[in-house]
């Protein structure tokens, strides 16, 4: 005789030990909840889906990034922490439950949307972003992967050049993505809106691949680019930005950390980084990558 399958419940408030404490708990899907969750040293309140570990309608490959506390392993929880937001995969097996049983999904939510920002932070689950076909130069014909969603490409107008996808160029400044050229070739749904991709002509390119590395620190960047020859392809196509990029980083506006703590009333005085300031050197050139 089959056993009888017991319901997956939660009663907030349910103590999770180490995953903290469920004060809130809706069933948006057979064993799978939407709760918040308040963290047990700071009393903080997060987002976070609960999932059953015998959830049926979640796939196996999305299991494998809940956490679980020793004393409560049937519980698998998502949430954001420094390492990224596992609610994106929670979401994305959610909009798949609803569109396959034929349920209402959420008003405003976008599935290559959704997955395209999971694919920034999972790319081992979501797949990683397709290298775009077509450029404002014309077709790709020859490409190299730099980074998840960051490629450098030549076109059939022998045009090379840069393309970010959504959503990594909003690490950019305004600056940087006022140089680009918009095309929407990419796996986000963007209604035009919004580009897919932005791209970057060669000489634009220093720009955009400076703050990536330099200012949002991609380490697997600095492998493939010319970190001096970089900075001198900013000094000699766009001049402006290096000067005012460096006046900023003298006076500390680049401390993110620093100019945030000062503006919570803390005796904080916003640092530059040496290594952040961008420098001509001789002898060296303005070709920063190898293609």
């Amino acid at each position: 005789m089959e056993k009888e399958k017991r319901p997956f419940t939660l009663q907030p408030p349910l103590d999770l030990g180490g995953l903290g404490i469920v004060i809130e708990a809706e069933l948006v899907m057979p064993d799978v909840f939407d709760t918040v969750i308040e963290d047990r040293e700071t009393g903080l309140a997060m987002e976070a889906f609960i999932v059953s570990q015998n959830a049926e309608n979640i796939s196996a490959a999305a299991k494998r990034y809940g956490m679980t506390d020793p004393e409560y392993t049937e519980f698998l929880v998502y949430r954001e922490d420094s390492t990224g937001n596992t609610r994106y995969i929670i979401e994305y097996e959610l909009f798949r439950y609803r569109v396959r049983n034929h349920l209402p999904t959420p008003d405003g939510e976008d599935i290559r949307t959704l997955a395209a920002i999971g694919a920034e932070l999972y790319p081992e689950y979501f797949g990683r972003y397709p290298v775009p076909c077509l450029t404002p130069w014309g077709c790709t014909i020859r490409h190299k992967v730099l980074s998840s969603g960051l490629f450098w490409l030549e076109t059939e107008q022998f045009q090379q050049g840069l393309a970010v996808a959504f959503p990594k160029y909003d690490d950019l400044s305004d600056g940087a993505r006022g140089l680009a050229e918009c095309g929407d070739d990419g796996p986000a749904s963007t209604d035009g809106q919004i580009p897919a991709y932005l791209f970057f002509r060669e000489h634009d390119s220093a720009v955009p691949l400076f703050e990536l590395i330099i200012m949002v620190g991609k380490p697997e960047l600095c492998r493939m680019i010319d970190r001096t020859a970089l900075m001198n392809a900013i000094y000699l196509y766009h001049p402006e930005y290096a000067a005012q990029h460096n006046l900023a980083e003298q006076m500390g506006q680049n401390d993110g950390i620093g100019q945030f703590l000062q503006a919570q009333g803390f005796d904080v005085e916003p640092k530059n980084v040496p290594e952040r300031f961008i420098a001509m050197s001789g002898g060296k050139g303005a070709q920063f990558i190898d293609f």
